[in-house]
């Protein structure tokens, strides 16, 4: 009777083994009769960020008379039996049929801080009896998401217990369909093109009216096909020193020759792609206040998957898995205003990615006029933060009349240009009452600096002298409280230099750097010129060390010498000639004159007599 007792459980074990069609990565056994007291451990791998495993039980063995031999496997109730090759969709409804009857639901076990620093990040159960258990993994520090993993403990042909190991990063198979793995989503942003080729040690430099072009890669996250949140949300704000450029948004998919449309929509753009003759749109993007919002459709961007869209070929390589998703790559531009902090702290803009830490912890984020991104309030939501900065540097100097005790001069109005020969204007400056005149629109390299208009009652100093920028030539601090000069599309005068281009069609205008543009057809972009206000600009400068500032005010003047000032000459009248003799002469002969016209009086008196 026991032989037969012993061979209807392996039977039963086997049955149980097909139905779930698990692969057991490792194996604890445990010899013996086949007994309602056998236990066993299921362990985890892989986890990470001090994560919490919280054990139910799904389904339990039952025994017969005494506790003795397995006659079959019974799922608790609310439970659906899996099939023999169960899909990570099956595994997520039992997760949700937990959270929907948690009072009859009592977690087996919950253990925290799995995956600390050092750790090897593996859960190990307590000792448990045979059935089918259903691991929750939550709360991990580094924003990790873990679909649930199914874990049995079983008996094989043998009649030996058995209990299986999952690693989390690798996945695990049921039959030939691949549940979905652990996923760390991340968000990497980068500047791809408008600052100085050579960044000035770790600072990106660029001038005002400069286009910066951003790129933003997510690391995508593993969301269940019946999951309820599937949120996926990426948002971007700039600082003050930088006008966002909506219209430049573009999306393109990483490693894949699909074309993603772009297309305006009476809330800001929307993202399609083709599939199998159907447009599918993939994001909607609104623009916020000096960026924008973007909320994605995460099915949309799921490829060959059970229940998902048609299958895909990325980048010619035939992938064959059971869910993938496209990764999105975003690019946009902004340019850089005349509001640009100089030095200090840069000016930075922060993008945000938004997405479901638990696919079945409250609903996908739907964005409303309130609430156009989510916040820390919103259920089962993660934020990741990647910040860009683009520095721009000051260039300060000072005009002098000639001498040790030579005073300031106000009034010298200097050209900044990019090249030695004076030919590609960045900038035009004036000097103010205390000599000093600078410019806030410069990236790092060097300078040249040429007077275009000298001080009243001086001569215009027409040598060029240069000047470098970088972080670290700092050594006082320049403080402008009034710009004096300000942009037109307006020719002031027939010799006025194009400095640059303004965009009319925006409000507020945009300034573009003059090599932004070159003859666009576009009709309302105009040349833009430089006038005068009256304001008064005021200039202090510290006498103090301040590096790091990133204002330069080391000159060299044409012959390689290191300055401390522009000289300029006085003007004066034409210079006398000759010396004390052309003095005595000179006096002699109006002596003489005054003497013959005296005696030139005298005759005519006689003669009249």
């Amino acid at each position: 009777m026991k032989k037969m007792k012993k061979i209807l459980a392996v039977v039963l074990a086997m049955a149980m083994i097909l139905g779930m069609s698990v692969t057991a990565m490792a194996a604890q056994e445990k010899a013996g009769v086949v007994s309602s007291s056998d236990t066993a451990q299921v362990s985890i791998s892989g986890i990470s960020g001090k994560a919490t495993v919280t054990l139910y039980q799904i389904a339990e063995g039952i025994y017969g008379e005494n506790g003795e031999g397995l006659i079959r496997y019974e799922y608790k109730k609310g439970i659906t039996p899996l099939s023999k090759e169960p899909t990570s969709g099956e595994i997520n409804a039992i997760h949700q049929a937990i959270l929907a009857d948690l009072e009859n639901f009592a977690p087996v076990e919950t253990k925290t801080d799995i995956g600390e620093l050092n750790a090897d990040g593996t859960y190990t159960s307590g000792e448990l009896n045979v059935g089918a258990y259903l691991a929750i993994i939550s709360g991990a520090e580094d924003g990790s998401i873990y679909n649930p993993v199914l874990l049995t403990v079983s008996y094989n042909e043998s009649g030996v217990l058995v209990s299986g190991t999952v690693n989390v990063i690798e996945g695990y198979i049921y039959g030939s369909n691949a549940v979905a793995k652990k996923t760390t989503p991340n968000i990497d942003k980068v500047i791809v093109d408008g600052t100085e080729p050579d960044p000035d040690g770790d600072h990106e430099t660029a001038g005002i009216g400069d286009v910066i072009t951003y790129q933003i890669t997510p690391t995508m996250p593993s969301y269940p096909e019946n999951a309820t949140n599937k949120t996926l949300f990426v948002s971007d704000k700039m600082s003050g020193g930088l006008t966002f450029v909506f219209d430049s948004l573009e999306i393109s998919l990483k490693d894949s020759k699909k074309e993603v449309t772009c297309t305006p929509t009476e809330i800001g753009l929307s993202f399609s792609i083709d599939r199998e003759g159907e447009t599918v749109i993939i994001a909607t993007a609104k623009e916020g206040e000096n960026g924008f919002y973007l909320n994605f459709d995460y099915d949309a961007l799921v490829y060959n998957g059970a229940g998902t869209l048609a299958e895909d070929t990325i980048g010619g390589m035939g992938l064959q898995v059971a869910q993938a998703v496209y990764t999105p790559v975003i690019t946009y531009q902004a340019v850089i205003n005349d509001n640009a902090i100089v030095g200090g702290n840069g000016n930075p803009n922060d993008a945000k990615l938004y997405y479901a830490n638990q696919p079945n912890e409250g609903n996908t984020f739907e964005p409303t006029e309130d609430n156009p991104e989510p916040s820390g309030e919103t259920l089962g939501v993660t934020k990741k933060e990647d910040t860009e900065t683009v520095y721009t540097y000051q260039l300060a100097f000072l005009k002098t009349g000639e001498g040790n005790d030579a005073e300031k001069l106000a009034g010298a109005v200097f050209g900044i240009y990019a090249d030695s020969a004076c030919t590609q204007l960045i900038d035009v400056v004036k000097t103010n009452a205390e000599g000093y005149a600078a410019s806030s629109k410069v990236k790092a390299g060097t300078y040249y600096i040429k007077e275009l208009v000298a001080p009243t009652g001086y001569t215009l100093n027409d040598k060029v002298y240069s000047i470098e920028a970088n972080w670290n030539t700092a050594s006082s601090t320049v403080t402008i409280e009034e710009r004096y000069w300000k942009y037109t599309t307006t020719k002031p005068d027939d010799n006025a230099a194009q400095v640059g281009w303004i965009d009319t069609a925006t409000e507020p205008n945009v300034f573009y750097a003059l090599d932004e543009y070159n003859g666009s057809a576009d009709t309302s972009i105009l040349p833009a010129y430089v006038v005068y206000d009256k304001t008064v600009v005021d200039t202090k400068v510290e006498e103090t060390t301040n590096p790091g500032a990133g204002t330069a005010m080391g000159l060299i003047d044409p012959e390689g010498n290191s300055v401390g000032s522009i000289p300029n000459t006085k003007l004066a009248a034409l210079p006398s000639t000759g010396g004390i003799g052309t003095t005595i002469f000179t006096i002699g002969g109006c002596a003489i004159m005054i003497i013959a016209a005296g005696l030139f009086f005298a005759t005519r008196r006689k003669v009249d007599k």
